[in-house]
C-alpha cells in the first residue's frame, strides 16, 4: 500500500513539473514579442524626442 501511494505521489510531482514547464514556455513565448515591441517603442520615443 505504501509503495503504491509513493508511486502516485511521484507521478503527481512529475505532472506538476510538466505543467510548470509548459507555463514557463508560454510566459517566455509571450514575453519575447512584448519585449520586442517595448524596445521598438523605446527606440521610436528616443528617435522622435531628440
Amino acid at each position: 500500500m505504501a509503495k503504491k501511494s509513493k508511486k502516485k505521489m511521484l507521478e503527481l510531482e512529475e505532472q506538476r513539473l510538466k505543467n510548470r514547464r509548459s507555463l514557463y514556455m508560454m510566459i517566455s513565448a509571450l514575453a519575447f514579442p512584448i519585449g520586442v515591441v517595448l524596445d521598438m517603442i523605446e527606440w521610436l520615443l528616443k528617435h522622435y524626442l531628440k
